[in-house]
């Protein structure tokens, strides 16, 4: 752009927004004294290149620091503090529009992600979640329906490996089968179910007590009889 002009020119870049540190000298608490040395600087450019005599102001006069520009201040709220101001929507769309906002480093803005993913239920490494249920307990739920229909649907709504929904499927299917993992005595399951401990019905109670027909309808026979 400057050869096209048929005069002596020059382009200046003087600091790129995309830049954090750049940011904070161009938009920060010192952009005067920024705007400041980058026209003084143009200034005694101008002066050498005419030939002209080039005095330094005196820093003190000029209001500019002979310091070196410090870096960003890193947020003195914590990681659980931003992650909320994320979450809020305090700091826009983006992960580097709210890195900025923020005004943190790369390193820090991964914990503030990683909090607000843990807190969305998002899983941030490559670990499974553990589910702290038992098979049967599992199992139980799977036969009730509260994990919908299809095996891929299923585990992941229990949020378990492939081996362990394998162990799952297999109880449920043994419990299909005719067996029992309740490990209650039909006299057991009867006092249960005159309790009203799994409900009304025959079909809520089998699913509740997590056996099979032919074992609910020894219950059944149990409760009836003593109920006469």
């Amino acid at each position: 752009m400057p050869s096209q002009n048929g005069i002596p020119s020059i382009l200046a870049e003087n600091g790129f927004m995309t830049n954090l540190y750049d940011f904070e000298w161009i938009f920060g608490s010192k952009k005067d004294e920024y705007a400041e040395r980058c026209a003084t600087a143009a200034f005694n450019a101008i002066q050498r290149f005419l030939g002209g005599t080039v005095e330094q102001p005196d820093n003190k006069t000029a209001g500019v620091s002979t310091d070196k520009p410090s870096k960003p201040k890193q947020s003195s709220k914590s990681i659980k503090q931003m992650a909320t101001e994320v979450i809020q929507g305090k700091h826009g769309s983006g992960h580097a529009n709210r890195r900025k906002s923020l005004g943190i480093s790369q390193s820090e803005y991964e914990k503030v992600r990683a909090e607000v993913n843990r807190r969305s239920g998002v899983s941030t490494s490559k670990s499974k979640s553990k589910n702290t249920k038992t098979i049967a307990q599992m199992a139980t739920e799977v036969i009730n329906g509260r994990h919908g229909s299809g095996h891929a649907n299923r585990r992941q709504s229990l949020g378990i490996s492939q081996a362990q929904y394998a162990k799952v499927r297999a109880e449920v299917n043994r419990r299909a089968g005719g067996g029992s993992a309740s490990g209650k005595s039909i006299s057991q399951m009867a006092t249960e179910v005159i309790q009203g401990k799994h409900g009304s019905g025959h079909e809520n109670r089998r699913k509740s007590l997590g056996i099979s027909k032919a074992e609910y309808e020894k219950v059944r026979k149990e409760v009836n009889k003593r109920l006469k």
